[in-house]
């Protein structure tokens, strides 16, 4: 047997190898620049256009309505331990059917010196209104969004646990 190699044929398939590969780098680029393109921030329209009420901190909290009183529960994260939390209720109407609750941090003694550990204030706010409110809320003066988790009917607010993907 004579196993001969034909030459001009392995040019013509190492030629065509090459010029695959060639044309699969040049597709690959052309992806990935594509995709630059969609995430960069600065030419996203979708970006620019978000609603103001949106923008801000958003907080998970627990709430109830028990006997005419609004209880709203849990916890904001603050910059570290040596903060502290307040809160206060402002009703905007005199149905008082539209509330805003106005969260604001200091530093409980500006003298001393505090780990930089974000720490998980509690916080709960109770108010008298009708069971139907509009609440908002802010924190030092900025809006943010409460995403208020109704605690089920002959459920305790401090005992109700519900799993919050975030």
């Amino acid at each position: 047997m004579n196993y001969r190699l034909n030459t001009p044929a392995l040019y013509t398939l190492g030629v065509f190898l090459v010029l695959a590969l060639i044309l699969f780098g040049f597709i690959l680029m052309r992806q990935n620049g594509a995709k630059k393109e969609i995430s960069n921030p600065a030419t996203s329209p979708a970006d620019t256009q978000v609603p103001e009420e949106k923008a801000g901190k958003i907080i998970t909290a627990k709430h109830d309505f028990v006997d005419g009183t609004h209880i709203i529960a849990g916890t904001i994260d603050l910059p570290s331990p040596c903060y502290i939390l307040r809160h206060e209720v402002v009703f905007l109407n005199e149905e008082k059917t539209e509330v805003e609750v106005r969260f604001t941090s200091s530093v409980k003694d500006p003298a001393q010196a505090c780990a930089q550990v974000i720490f998980p204030a509690p916080f709960k706010v109770e108010f008298e209104g009708p069971q139907k409110v509009a609440i908002s809320a802010t924190l030092n003066g900025e809006p943010i969004v409460l995403n208020l988790v109704n605690v089920p009917e002959g459920e305790d607010i401090e005992s109700f646990s519900e799993f919050i993907k975030g």
